[in-house]
């Protein structure tokens, strides 16, 4: 039996954590993350998607893809796999242990993109040229990062409490 169907109390919702999670990690990734006023003249809204096709105008090929790999690329496949592990695999079977072990690993990776985006803020507001205000994007996409753990949560208890009844 899929391991959605072995959920019990507040970890039925993990799927739906799944979904959610990256609709608010497109909107986060697309909506500005930051407003900035250059020389109190010039202002710019700034998108991760932005960003890295910036990265790339400029030169910076190998942060570029840096970037795009950790902020545009792993996130929502960490996220299509976790749902589709929780909606169609077999919780004892092979393929849910294979499948949990792989975000295990990708997981840890994908918090790079919540670093860099936290050098970014950082960067900016120390310039004395530019004030930076933070843009609701940068709130989606917080929100998709914790809405994700919560969903991985979700998802390794299924996955354990199936195990150990099949065990």
């Amino acid at each position: 039996m899929p391991l959605h169907r072995h959920a019990t109390g507040l970890d039925r919702l993990t799927g739906v954590g799944f979904l959610l999670s990256l609709g608010l990690w497109a909107a986060g990734v697309t909506l500005p993350v930051l407003h900035v006023t250059e020389l109190f003249m010039f202002q710019n809204d700034v998108s991760l998607v932005g960003i890295v096709q910036g990265l790339f105008e400029q030169g910076e090929t190998a942060i570029g893809i840096l970037v795009l790999v950790f902020t545009l690329i792993l996130p929502p496949a960490k996220l299509v796999i976790g749902y589709g592990l929780w909606r169609f695999t077999e919780g004892s079977g092979i393929a849910a242990r294979r499948g949990i072990a792989f975000l295990d690993a990708i997981g840890k990776w994908t918090m790079l993109d919540v670093l860099v985006l936290a050098v970014v803020v950082v960067t900016l507001k120390s310039s004395w040229v530019a004030d930076v205000q933070t843009a609701p994007g940068l709130y989606f996409f917080a929100g998709s990062a914790l809405l994700a753990v919560a969903a991985g949560l979700g998802l390794r208890r299924a996955y354990r409490g199936q195990s150990e009844k099949a065990a």
